[in-house]
C-alpha cells in the first residue's frame, strides 16, 4: 500500500494564525506569547498546556478552549484537497504529530477528517514511530529540518518532502536531505 504521513502544525495547520489567536484568547500580544511560551518549555523541558494555563482565570481559559474548537479555520486551504486526493488516490493517509498530546489531541480533535485519515500524536521523535507506517511506497511531508534529517538516515528509501511554507517557524533552516521543497500541498503523488 502506498502511504503518505505528513505533520500537522505548520504543514496542514497555519499554526502561526491559531498562536495568534490563541495568544489574543489570554490577553497576551504575540511576542508576550512566545516569551512566555519559550519560558515554560525552558523551565519544564517540554510544553503542558495544562500547566501553561495554570493561574490563568476561568474566562481567559474559556476563550482559550474555544480557539481549540475552532482549530479546523486555522487549516491551510490545501490541506483538505490534498487528503482527499490521497485518499481518492488509494493513499494510506497518516498524520503524525509531535508534541504534548492532550494540547495535539485537541487541536486534531477539532478538525472534521474523513473517517479513513489515521492521526497519531506523540511525545517522542517521530522517527521513532515510523517504522509503524512505512510501506513499499511511503511519502513524508515534514517543516521541521532535525525532523526530517533524522529519517534521512533511518529510511533512506522513503520521499521526503520538505513543507518550506511562507509562515512556518522552520522555513530558514534547509534540510540536509529531502526529494523535494514544497511551499504548498499542491504536488502530485
Amino acid at each position: 500500500m502506498k502511504t503518505v504521513i505528513i505533520d500537522f502544525d505548520d504543514t496542514l495547520l497555519n499554526t502561526t494564525a491559531l498562536k495568534k489567536a490563541l495568544a489574543q484568547s489570554l490577553g497576551l500580544s504575540e511576542e508576550q506569547w512566545s516569551d512566555a511560551y519559550r519560558r515554560y518549555v525552558e523551565d519544564n523541558n517540554t510544553f503542558d498546556a495544562a500547566g501553561f494555563l495554570q493561574g490563568v482565570d476561568a474566562a481567559k481559559r474559556k476563550k482559550f478552549e474555544q480557539v481549540l474548537q475552532r482549530t479546523q479555520t486555522f487549516m491551510y486551504p490545501d490541506s483538505r484537497q490534498f487528503i482527499n486526493q490521497c485518499l481518492e488516490s488509494g493513499w494510506r493517509v497518516v498524520i503524525l504529530t509531535y508534541g504534548d498530546v492532550r494540547l495535539q489531541t485537541a487541536k486534531l480533535d477539532a478538525v472534521d477528517w474523513p473517517e479513513a485519515v489515521e492521526r497519531r500524536v506523540v511525545d517522542v521523535r517521530k522517527v521513532n514511530v515510523l517504522s509503524e507506517y512505512i510501506s513499499d511506497t511511503t511519502v513524508i511531508i515534514d517543516d521541521k529540518p532535525a525532523e526530517l534529517d533524522l529519517i534521512a538516515e533511518q529510511f533512506p528509501a522513503v520521499s521526503l518532502y520538505w513543507m518550506k511554507r511562507a509562515t512556518g517557524a522552520h522555513r530558514d533552516t534547509e534540510p540536509k536531505r529531502y526529494d523535494t521543497m514544497v511551499t504548498d500541498l499542491s504536488i502530485i503523488l
